[in-house]
């Protein structure tokens, strides 16, 4: 590793290389460990190709290969295509932090993602103030912030702390995660007259009962579903083209009351047909009041990061 040692260290006196940032003073771009060697310097080409140069020469001096499979690269403070230039002049291939986090089974590196970590942590505390965990911290933002209010709506204070304020902003992340892209392919489907009610499924062969999840009575069609169903009925408005065309107007306009009408109806459209799957598959159970109450919320916190809704939601003044 001399040899190696001596050929980095004329780098120094090359006016092209830059050093890594306050490396210069010490003249170091290496660090040799046991089994292991760490080579630094700036993020620009020029620095890097004769970084990798003076490598190469002690390479082909010695015979000795560098394990591609075992090596890593690391970059930041610079621009994603001076990134593209570096990893094509040392010959890597770019993966994604997302890849890193997998585990060895699945061709990651089994890291941490403490991103993720910390969100899911975030959550578990929302969970535990929801559920009046018995801890004394708990009972105390119940107390000064929350005061018998539902945690869904409550406003966030202000005089709260840093850590209060973040883990209850974390319920917009529920909605927005669970709930968002779910609701905007279903009510594209039921738009389009496609979701997979029991009357198609049976057409391609699959063997289902084929009486309506909700109420039993007769068998499970879109029309059933959405117009005549005893149980969904009173949640809906009868004719669908009428309420498709009149949604479909609100949606051009900006105005806040427009947009929360066309959320609800996306809600409802979405809460029915995700419910009567859970009927199906689950056993559960639906009440009009729950449906409401959960459709109530999700506007009250949804128009908490829009300005627009919020004169809107004022005038309804309706909350769970």
């Amino acid at each position: 590793m001399e040899y190696l040692g001596r050929e980095l260290n004329q780098l120094s006196v090359n006016d092209n290389f830059n050093f890594h940032p306050r490396c210069r003073k010490l003249n170091s771009v290496h660090i040799c460990f046991a089994d292991d060697l760490l080579m630094y310097c700036r993020a620009d080409l020029i620095s890097v190709k004769f970084l990798n140069e003076a490598f190469i020469i002690f390479s082909k001096a010695l015979g000795l290969q560098a394990n591609l499979e075992k090596s890593s690269l690391y970059i930041t403070g610079v621009a994603d295509h001076t990134k593209e230039e570096l990893l094509k002049e040392l010959g890597y291939a770019a993966v994604s932090w997302e890849t890193i986090c997998k585990p060895h089974a699945t061709g990651g590196l089994n890291i941490m993602d403490l991103c993720l970590w910390n969100r899911t942590a975030i959550l578990k505390q929302l969970r535990n103030i929801a559920r009046s965990k018995e801890c004394l911290w708990i009972p105390w933002v119940h107390t000064y912030f929350i005061r018998r209010q539902r945690i869904e709506i409550v406003q966030i204070p202000k005089s709260a702390s840093w850590v209060v304020r973040k883990i209850l902003a974390a319920r917009n992340w529920i909605l927005q995660g669970q709930v968002s892209h779910d609701l905007k392919f279903i009510v594209w489907l039921a738009i389009h007259k496609r979701l997979a009610t029991v009357d198609k499924l049976v057409k391609f062969g699959i063997q289902i009962p084929r009486e309506c999840a909700y109420c039993g009575l007769t068998d499970e069609t879109f029309s059933h579903l959405y117009f005549d169903c005893q149980i969904t009925k009173d949640l809906v408005i009868q004719d669908w083209e009428t309420k498709v065309r009149w949604v479909c107007l609100m949606a051009k306009k900006k105005l806040g009351l427009a947009e929360i009408e066309c959320s609800v109806f996306g809600m409802l459209v979405y809460i029915i047909w995700r419910e009567l799957n859970r009927i199906r598959f689950q056993h559960g159970k639906v009440k009009d009041e729950n449906v409401l109450r959960e459709i109530v919320m999700h506007m009250h916190i949804k128009g908490q990061t829009r300005a627009t809704w919020q004169c809107a939601l004022q005038q309804l003044h309706v909350y769970p």
